[in-house]
């Protein structure tokens, strides 16, 4: 806001062409009356956007960019200045390359934020405070108020127009009147020239936000794991699908009481390999990948977000924070945890839906071959362990299938099998070991199983 005065007349000037020293007006307010204003708004056609007033730096800078901001707004509030620097913000997400030692790239995506900065600017009796000017060691360096234009206007010296001086400054000041006669004043002159003290003079051109984030070499150093960078929900579930596929599914609770690698984790490590990655590793990423993809194709991805939508319970916390988090397109590390573990619930449901009765009775007689037998896949469970004898983790899979007549068949094989329920395979091989029950369903228990499994449905 502008305090104008009837005292916003020329200037007396003395034999030298210099302005004479302008006493106080206590009725404007006194040394008190310099105030900032909201600036006014440019007008396009003349008016070019002031640099330094929109940033663009990481998200998890913002808090940085605030706080410096808050800083700003109490020294105004000290000064005894009721406008305050305000700002907005907009997010969108951006890739980030990374490149490790050994060459690889490695594209994380992050959160960027776009913060403009609406500055206050100076004014005082009709004199607007246009511009702060410098003294750097190569040259002089010109701070624009918001919302001025100085039209191509450029410093060629320090010299004040209110003293005459030219000496080793600073800072001096651009003002302009309201006939547009502008003069450049040195700092300790500004309150002989207007009548006030120069309060809040720091305030012109000053940008609390800038520098933040130039630090950030690398915004995304570190990897996913820093908690910086995010990634598409809808890959985070397909790649969650993909691993309870091939290895079932593990959760973070009975991965620490068992030592399995977590079913998070892999997820993690599907995304974002170490630099250090071997062949296997390598190997089991791609597949893990296309497997992915493939799901994506078949629409279990869109499947799974139907049921987290509506088929979980939205009254536990649980429930709730996992519906929010997959109503969205990006999730960060913090949440990654939480998006996976709706792929359990999904396998289950599945199941249930799928499952059908039993027919009681036995397939076949203990001992009997069943090469020939039809089958469907009614459940694959695979189970990772370490076998002392190799050394080494091995995967074994549990396998229940169901012939024509409904009967249940139990095949506990010692190596991993990649097989998916539904699936329709011919026995090639194997005999029955034995007869058992589970949860009073009888079950025809086989050794030593060969299959194919059928094209098509």
């Amino acid at each position: 806001m502008d305090t104008s005065t009837d005292f916003a007349a020329a200037h007396p000037r003395t034999r030298d062409g210099k302005f004479t020293d302008k006493p106080v007006d206590e009725a404007a307010g006194g040394l008190d009356a310099l105030t900032l204003a909201g600036a006014p708004e440019p007008d396009e056609q003349d008016q070019e956007p002031v640099p330094g007033q929109v940033h663009v730096f990481a998200s998890h800078r913002l808090p940085e960019a605030i706080e410096r901001i808050e800083a700003a707004n109490k020294r105004l509030a000290r000064a005894g200045i009721e406008e305050r620097f305000e700002f907005e913000t907009t997010q969108d997400v951006r890739p980030v390359v990374e490149q490790a030692p050994d060459g690889t790239q490695t594209t994380h995506h992050m959160p960027f934020t776009t913060l403009t900065l609406n500055a206050p600017a100076i004014s005082f009796s009709g004199y607007r405070f246009m511009a702060a000017v410098e003294s750097e060691d190569a040259g002089l360096v010109t701070r624009v108020a918001r919302g001025e234009n100085l039209d191509g206007w450029t410093p060629t010296s320090m010299e004040c127009g209110h003293c005459g001086r030219t000496q080793q400054r600073a800072t001096t000041y651009l003002v302009q009147d309201e006939a547009g006669e502008r003069t450049q004043l040195g700092s300790t002159c500004v309150q002989a020239f207007l009548g006030v003290r120069p309060t809040g003079l720091w305030a012109l051109g000053y940008d609390p936000v800038e520098g933040v984030g130039e630090d950030d070499d690398e915004p995304g150093a570190g990897s996913f794991s820093n908690g910086r960078s995010v990634t598409p929900v809808e890959d985070v579930l397909a790649l969650s699908l993909a691993i309870s596929h091939e290895e079932g599914f593990v959760s973070r609770s009975r991965a620490e009481m068992t030592g399995e690698n977590a079913t998070s984790g892999k997820v993690l490590a599907a995304m974002h390999p170490s630099p250090r990655e071997r062949p296997e590793e390598r190997a089991w990423r791609e597949r893990i990948r296309e497997r992915a993809a493939q799901v994506t194709a078949d629409g279990e991805v869109d499947a799974l977000r139907d049921y987290i939508e509506e088929g979980i319970d939205d009254d536990s916390d649980w429930g709730h924070n996992v519906r929010t988090v997959t109503r969205g397109e990006w999730v960060g590390a913090k949440n990654l945890g939480l998006l996976v573990s709706a792929v359990s619930p999904w396998a289950r449901h599945k199941e249930r839906k799928a499952y059908v009765p039993p027919t009681p009775g036995f397939a076949a007689p203990v001992g009997e071959k069943v090469k020939g037998l039809g089958v469907t896949v009614a459940k694959v469970h695979h189970m990772t362990e370490h076998d002392p004898y190799q050394r080494m983790e091995v995967t074994k899979t549990l396998l229940l299938m169901r012939d024509e007549a409904g009967h249940e068949l139990k095949w506990f094989a010692s190596r991993r099998q990649d097989v998916e329920v539904g699936a329709k395979i011919t026995l090639t091989g194997g005999s029955v070991k034995s007869h058992g029950a589970y949860e009073g369903t009888d079950q025809t228990v086989l050794t030593r199983v060969k299959f194919d499994v059928l094209d098509g449905d």
